[in-house]
C-alpha cells in the first residue's frame, strides 16, 4: 500500500520522475526544473500540433 493510499497516482508520480531523470540525462542538463520546462514545452507543441484524433 502506498503512503497516502493512492497507488495510481503514486505510480504516476514515481514515472514522471523516470522521464524527467532520463530527458536530463540526454540532453545533459543538470536542473530538474529545467528538463521538466523542456518536457511541458514539448508536450504542449505536440498537443497543439496533432490532429484531434491522433490525440486520443
Amino acid at each position: 500500500m502506498s503512503s497516502q493510499g493512492l497507488e495510481a497516482i503514486d505510480q504516476t508520480v514515481h514515472l514522471t520522475h523516470e522521464w524527467i531523470n532520463e530527458l536530463s540525462e540526454r540532453v545533459g542538463y543538470s536542473s530538474k526544473r529545467s528538463t521538466l520546462r523542456l518536457l511541458r514545452a514539448v508536450l504542449h507543441i505536440l498537443r497543439d500540433r496533432l490532429p484531434q484524433d491522433e490525440m486520443a
